[in-house]
């Protein structure tokens, strides 16, 4: 019985995942000698300013599929350049024609040192609020930003200075309520919809309290430095 119980959720798993694969198509448009798989599941995203000339480049990743899966893209080209061995990316474009959206990277093999150097571009003391990833739902994202209500329109983010304790609160009587305290000059990145969540969601220094009601994600950091290249910065 347990054979069999471990044989039918091991069909539904991969009957579940074959079923979103065929919602996001992604290829290597480039590509060079792989690596074996690595261990480690890092992703790193990669600063424009960043000097990669000690990087190894693995290829050119596409991910083509509706605007409204963009979440699963990301996770499908991240694992899709994972498994021939890298572990960071470069930003090279985003298309959204009819509906359908086109996300390329540029995938590497980094070494500790180019990381830390990379660690020098990266934003500092910032606070990422981002908006639905839902282009046919109209509705701004209304939360509160140390009791000041504001809005966050779909696919767009808000950048606010994170210098001090601060508390993010979503929903009404018994919604989310997540406190914030800065270190070593972090920035974090939310959303209110459950894409890109942190395997690590428990921030540093911070308390999330979460009930029904209202959602406040803490993001992936690489996943949320991604998106505000496909967000609009809401000014």
């Amino acid at each position: 019985m347990k054979i069999l119980a471990l044989y039918i959720i091991a069909i539904t798993f991969f009957s579940i995942h074959w079923a979103l694969a065929q919602k996001v198509k992604v290829d290597f448009i480039i590509k060079n000698d792989s690596l074996p798989k690595r261990e480690k599941n890092n992703f790193i995203y990669l600063d424009h300013n960043t000097n990669i000339s000690t990087a190894r480049y693995i290829g050119r990743v596409k991910s083509t599929g509706k605007i409204n899966d963009i979440n699963l893209a990301i996770i499908f080209i991240s694992d899709k350049a994972k498994k021939k061995g890298a572990n960071a990316f470069k930003y090279v474009d985003f298309k959204n024609k009819d509906g359908i959206a086109e996300i390329v990277l540029d995938a590497y093999v980094i070494d500790e040192n180019l990381e830390k150097s990379n660690e020098d571009f990266l934003p500092k003391n910032k606070i990422y609020l981002f908006g639905r990833d839902n282009i046919n739902r109209n509705e701004a994202e209304e939360y509160k930003l140390n009791g000041e209500v504001r809005f966050v329109e779909p696919f767009k983010y808000a950048v606010s200075e994170f210098d001090k304790e601060m508390t993010i609160s979503k929903g009404k009587a018994f919604g989310t309520t997540l406190k914030l305290k800065p270190r070593d000059s972090e920035s974090v990145f939310i959303n209110f919809t459950g894409f890109g969540a942190s395997p690590n969601y428990m921030p540093a220094g911070g308390v999330g309290i979460s009930f029904s009601g209202g959602n406040i994600i803490r993001m992936d950091r690489n996943t949320g430095l991604l998106l505000t290249h496909i967000f609009a910065r809401q000014e």
